[in-house]
């Protein structure tokens, strides 16, 4: 047998053939064997050692035998038929054959020196050289190398090879598994409106052994025709220097990432850089422009002829270029990142760590896994299929079908008032992924059969994109490549309202950071098409129910209204418990308002047919309203109420006034619907005439009962014999009350006092009213009194209350009156305390005060003199301020301080209502030595400041013509002045609560016609139901708690009938308690004009509050004069 030595020449190789192997392609180099040089393909990996070396070596001597032969003797071994025998076999020396040849047969041998890196083959045909016979055998051993299966491969590689290369496969798999994680957030919207002069761009570079790479900065200059230059390098600290001016939004989300260590230089997360450059223009590969794409990676098992073979989708993708084409494998830390040179295109393969050792493993063995080990690989595999995209063929786990991720943004609102947002996708086993990144495949058994369900990663990224524009998301600074950080308000809100609709159009899901300091369940937008309300008769009230739907959420009406009570956050409602939604401005007044009229009894809603305008409201907003025949009758009564227009009576005898009648009109209205009221204009624009006009339309609805204070008795009587004369006033207190029952019918008008309704409550509530009229109905303001609890049961069709201060002090005063003449506007006094008065005077909420305007608005009807009068005479109000004497201040101030002391030894925590009545006690003895010591002391003979002060007044007036009314809440007060106008020869008359009606009348007619210089009248006895108009001047002694008391006194003069201007002085002792008084009369008025006409309201003092003004006291000294 012929055999020959041969050392190796260099024979030109295909790249298919070694590309996958860097150290072999050495190793080869290093033999003499050389790659084509126009087209290499460069593998960058770090130096690892194999088993599969020595079968390398097999593969790489036999492709030097193949090469060795000349073109002669490969044509006639190619025309050679025949088969190969192995003999005998020596992994470390070669091997021995037999060739059947047809009818021939040859024996040949194969041998190689490892060491000397020399090869010999032989054959017993006779030839001394190499032969068409040696050519067939180095074929037929090729083709053996190449089949993983083979005899001599397994001799080679040992009989245990394939469990060995097996056995590392799994292992490897397995600490892919332990090492996996997701993937960050991968989207990168943000964009810079204006293009820096410089900018940074992010190089990876390969070092000259192609064995690692790196990530650096390189700073471009703007090309005067355009582009960029190439850029210098600089480094990680230069970058982290530069002024952030030139930073891109992908810059700082880079200089996030990078970490300083003192004794360090600066470091990047290689890994996570790649995902922030993806799809950016600030890549470059070796300095040159490349598009760099981020993708999860996968690992893909196939079925092949013989088995299984397992790879990645980087593998993949390499041995899908062109066999001569430049391509780049390199180890990203977390994932590989593959560069395809020539189209510019760089794809980085994100996967959990080391998973670039899994790539270059598959990527080397192309090996062929037998079925018989099927299950072995399939539960090797398992773990990682929660965690990573792992394909199987579709015998194994079912066909793939693709899907479409639930788009989700996912909030965080900072203690600082920003907002992160961030756009995610939840995929099918609810978990949060980067859109086109993560785990791409998911594993599914439906109906026993496994399913492949494949996210549709190109589609994500589209969506994720139209859903930050939708979101206007870039007005916000990027702080990841899917995230942003929202600081203006109005951003905020606009956000989480289009967040809803899209929430609504079921097209996205917000979710909410654990960490973020609030959290809104957004579910979309109420639309009037949302909401359905029904009413319904319920005995004596309707019942209110209903139900709005967004989407699949249902709500109550009942708790829909509850939340129309809290504030619009970021333009969202918290419409239930834990669930907001985007409500227009237009839907949530509707709602607030339908929730301010409605009353809660037993858990369920009720209406009072005072809410019907509120009800038709919500019809005119598109609202869909279902409501039964009652509830239709008492819209029908209001309809026609509107539509009617009153003329007054023919049976009145009286010329009313413009705004006259339209407050008759006004009243007729509320007749008509049946719901009472509130007539509360200025004292002295004729209420009663009004209220005597309306009578006249209410005859046939049967008997009136007028309840008024006993002062204003005779008036009523007077007025309706001369303003009405077909109604018939009847005095209460002057007749047969026990027989009143049977005599009284319809065109009667009893009246009656206060205190009389209360001592003949039994004979009243017997009599089946047509109509009641409280007049000066403040006389009810307490609601607790037996007075306001007694008329409450009287029986009357219709009710309605005149008064010109139907709040003095509080809200629940104005409730008080309410709930007597019409209980269904305000409900129940706990629920209108909730609802309004704790927020109006404890919180001072405007909304609320403005809500509670909005529900007594029909009811009530209030206009000033000042509106109404444009002839009355101007009122002009001094203050005269006036410093108390030596003696006064001195005993006032140990009055204070002995008060002081009190307070201190009770102590803050013992004030409570108990001791209420012991301040206001020191309060009124203060109040008493501003005006005059006489008033605590018996045995004062002097005078006082005060008193000086109006005698002098009083003197002057008397000399120009002019009579002033004078009033003071202490009626020893104005017995000292009586002494005083005694002794000075002023005449006067005099009134107080001790005056009888018959005198009170006698004695205004005579102060009318002229007789007296003055009129001395107590605040609380002559306050009210006086016409004093020959008066022109108005003094009050002492400041009252409430300002409207005083106004009500000073109305006695400025009313109609006056002819003359009104001057009204108020004398007021400096640095007392006095000041204090005052400067609380302006929040006094506030509190009237908060809720009547919209203005800012103040609280009730509370005991610890009327305290504080004992121990603030006023220095006279910081008192302006």
């Amino acid at each position: 047998m012929a055999r020959k030595n041969h050392k190796l020449r260099p024979v030109r190789l295909g790249a298919r053939d070694f590309a996958s192997d860097a150290e072999l392609a050495k190793m080869l180099s290093d033999l003499g064997i050389s790659f084509p040089s126009a087209s290499p393909v460069r593998v960058v990996e770090k130096p690892t050692t194999y088993p599969s070396d020595l079968l390398k070596e097999w593969q790489g001597a036999i492709g030097g035998l193949i090469s060795g032969h000349g073109v002669d003797k490969r044509r006639r071994g190619d025309q050679v038929k025949g088969s190969l025998e192995l003999k005998t076999i020596k992994p470390e020396e070669g091997c021995d054959v037999v060739l059947k040849c047809g009818a021939s047969t040859y024996r040949a041998s194969w041998a190689f020196d490892r060491e000397g890196r020399t090869f010999s083959a032989g054959c017993n045909c006779g030839h001394h050289d190499l032969c068409e016979h040696t050519y067939f055998m180095a074929i037929k051993l090729r083709d053996l190398l190449n089949n993983p299966q083979s005899e001599l491969v397994t001799k080679i590689l040992g009989e245990d090879f394939a469990d060995r290369q097996l056995k590392q496969t799994f292992s490897m798999l397995q600490s892919l598994a332990r090492n996996a994680r997701l993937a960050a957030p991968a989207l990168d919207e943000a964009s810079v409106a204006d293009k820096p002069l410089m900018r940074f761009v992010w190089n990876v570079k390969l070092d000259g052994y192609y064995k690692s790479i790196s990530l650096q900065p390189c700073l471009q200059q703007e090309k005067k025709n355009g582009g960029w230059t190439k850029g210098k390098e600089t480094t990680l600290e230069a970058f982290l220097k530069s002024s952030r001016d030139q930073w891109t939004s992908v810059d700082h989300q880079l200089s996030e990432i990078i970490k300083q260590d003192r004794w360090q230089s600066p470091s990047i997360d290689l890994a996570e850089a790649l995902r922030i450059l993806a799809g950016s223009d600030q890549f470059t590969f070796d300095r040159d422009d490349c598009e760099l794409v981020s993708r999860p990676l996968e690992i893909i098992v196939r079925e092949v002829e013989g088995g299984l073979q397992l790879s990645t989708s980087a593998s993949d993708l390499v041995n899908a270029q062109p066999a001569d084409s430049q391509t780049f494998f390199a180890d990203a830390q977390r994932g590989v990142l593959v560069v395809l040179q020539e189209k510019r295109q760089a794809v980085y393969f994100s996967g959990p760590p080391h998973s670039s050792e899994i790539c270059l493993h598959l990527k080397k063995q192309a090996d062929i896994i037998p079925l018989d080990k099927k299950s072995a690989l399939l539960k090797e595999l398992e773990p990682l299929r929660s965690c990573m995209a792992v394909r199987l063929p579709e015998s194994v786990a079912g066909q793939e079908v693709q899907y479409k991720c639930q788009m989700t943004v996912v909030l965080q609102l900072r203690r600082n008032g920003m907002l992160d947002a961030s756009i995610q996708v939840r995929d099918r086993n609810q978990m949060l992924q980067s859109p086109g990144e993560g785990l791409i495949l998911i594993h599914e058994t439906i109906d026993g059969k496994p399913v492949q369900y494949v996210r549709d990663l190109p589609d994500e990224v589209h969506l994720a994109r139209e859903l930050a524009t939708e979101l206007k998301l870039k007005r916000g600074v990027p702080i990841s490549r899917c995230g942003w950080r929202i600081s203006d308000a109005d951003d905020i809100s606009n956000l989480l309202s289009d967040a809803g609709v899209a929430v609504e159009r079921g097209e996205l899901v917000v979710l909410w950071h654990k960490d973020s300091v609030s959290r809104f369940d957004v579910i979309g937008r109420l639309t009037a098409n949302n909401v359905r309300v029904i009413v319904s008769r319920q005995r004596d009230w309707f019942g209110l129910t209903g139900t709005c739907k967004i989407g699949e959420q249902e709500i109550s009406l009942k708790d829909l209204l509850a939340g129309m009570h809290g504030r619009p956050m970021n333009g969202l409602m918290e419409i239930s418990p834990g669930k907001w939604a985007a409500v227009t401005e237009e839907l949530r007044n509707a709602l607030r308002r339908l929730s301010d009229v409605s009353q809660e009894s037993r858990g369920k809603l009720q209406l009072d047919a005072s809410a019907v305008p509120v009800v038709s409201a919500l019809e005119a907003a598109h609202i869909q309203v279902e409501c039964d025949k009652h509830w239709d009758k008492c819209l029908k009564r209001l309809r026609e109420a509107a539509d009617t227009i009153y003329e007054p009576p023919v049976g009145l005898n009286a010329q009313l006034r413009d705004y006259q009648i339209e407050g008759f009109r006004w009243l007729c209205r509320l007749s008509h619907w049946g719901i009472g009221g509130i007539l509360a204009d200025d004292m002295g624009l004729g209420k009663t005439v009004q209220a005597l006009a309306m009578l006249l339309t209410r005859v046939e609805s049967g008997p009136t009962l007028v309840i008024a204070p006993t002062s204003l008795g005779f008036n009523w009587q007077r007025e309706c014999e001369r303003f009405t004369p077909s109604l018939t006033p009847i005095v209460f207190r002057d007749i047969d009350r026990l027989d009143l029952k049977n005599h009284v019918g319809n065109g009667d008008v009893v009246i009656c006092s206060y205190g009389l309704a209360l001592r003949e409550a039994d004979v009243l509530k017997e009599i089946k009213w047509g109509t009641m009229i409280l007049d000066e109905a403040q006389n009810i303001k307490n609601s607790n009194s037996k007075t306001a609890a007694q008329i409450r049961t009287f029986q009357a069709e219709w009710k309605i209350a005149l008064t010109g201060t139907p709040m003095e002090n509080h809200l629940g005063e104005l409730w008080s009156i309410f709930h007597t003449v019409a209980p269904g506007v305000l409900g129940s006094w706990e629920q209108f305390r909730k609802r309004f008065a704790v927020p109006i005077e404890k919180d001072r909420n405007s909304d609320r005060r403005e809500a509670l305007a909005r529900v007594i608005a029909p009811f009530i009807l209030r206009r000033s003199k000042a509106e109404v009068l444009k002839e009355l005479p101007e009122r002009t109000e001094t203050n005269l301020m006036v410093d108390l004497s030596v003696e006064e201040r001195s005993r006032y101030d140990q009055m204070r301080l002995a008060a002081v002391a009190e307070l201190d030894e009770i102590g803050d925590e013992s004030l409570s209502h108990d001791q209420r009545f012991k301040v206001l006690q020191m309060l009124t003895r203060m109040r008493q030595l501003s005006c005059h010591i006489g008033l605590v002391d018996d045995t004062w003979t002097g005078s006082s400041a005060k008193l000086d002060v109006l005698m002098e007044q009083l003197e002057q007036l008397k000399e120009r013509g002019n009579r002033p009314l004078i009033f003071s809440q202490f009626t020893t007060h104005l017995g000292l002045i009586r002494a005083a106008c005694d002794k000075a020869g002023i005449t006067y008359q005099y009134l107080d609560g001790q005056t009888t009606p018959a005198q009170r009348q006698q004695r205004v007619e005579a102060f009318q016609n002229g007789e007296g210089d003055a009129f001395l009248i107590s605040l609380k006895a002559g306050g009210t139901g006086l016409n004093l108009t020959a008066a022109d001047y108005v003094i009050h002694m002492d400041p009252w708690w409430n300002p409207a008391v005083e106004d009500q006194a000073t109305d006695r003069a400025h009313r109609i009938g006056q002819t003359k201007p009104v001057n009204v002085y108020r004398i007021i002792a400096r640095g007392t308690i006095e000041e204090q008084i005052l400067a609380m009369h302006e929040e006094k008025r506030d509190l009237v004009d908060g809720v009547l006409s919209g203005a800012d309201a103040a609280a009730k003092l509370s005991t610890k509050e009327l305290a504080e003004l004992i121990r603030l006291g006023i220095d006279p000294s910081l008192t302006p004069s």
